[in-house]
């Protein structure tokens, strides 16, 4: 089993290695191959940028024509995927707990992909498809400019991370 491992590491490897390579650091044995070890080392510093303990938030906002004050949440998860939820800025992150994961319905889905400091994604709801793209900030704060495919609107946000306890 640690050769057919090792052999599909290599092919990958000399294909197509972020794109392709769908092993976590954690989930390998040791190999002595130098070429391997500093990718498995890479892949595990990548993923190390965001938390998965936790949420994003942005500070509540009110956006033009509105008068209800509105927050959004991230979630990543170490598999690549991400969800996403606007909510009024009345409930606590203890509200959100009970139902803000990747198999609730009322969310947004979807995977991202970082490079350096920069991360990309698309969520898809049942209203439609919103995209985001931006930069992870040395202080772990992530900046996003994105553009709904629902209605056209674009905006920017900042997302602090806020750890929870007892996620699922």
């Amino acid at each position: 089993m640690r050769d057919s491992i090792i052999h599909k590491a290599h092919s990958i490897i000399a294909t197509d290695i972020k794109k392709h390579f769908k092993l976590t650091y954690e989930n390998l044995i040791p190999v002595t191959n130098s070429t391997l070890f500093a990718f498995i080392f890479w892949t595990k510093r990548k993923k190390t940028l965001l938390k998965f303990d936790g949420y994003y938030q942005t500070d509540c906002y009110i956006e033009k024509g509105d008068d209800e004050r509105t927050q959004d949440y991230l979630r990543f998860y170490s598999d690549g995927k991400v969800i996403n939820v606007g909510t009024d800025c009345e409930g606590s992150i203890n509200d959100l707990k009970n139902w803000f994961n990747i198999s609730a319905e009322q969310v947004g889905k979807g995977d991202f992909e970082i490079k350096g400091r920069r991360i990309s994604f698309s969520t898809k709801s049942k209203t439609g498809i919103v995209k985001y793209r931006g930069r992870i900030k040395k202080d772990g704060e992530i900046k996003l400019k994105w553009k709904s495919l629902i209605n056209g609107s674009r905006g920017h946000n900042s997302y602090k991370f806020i750890a929870v306890t007892g996620l699922t």
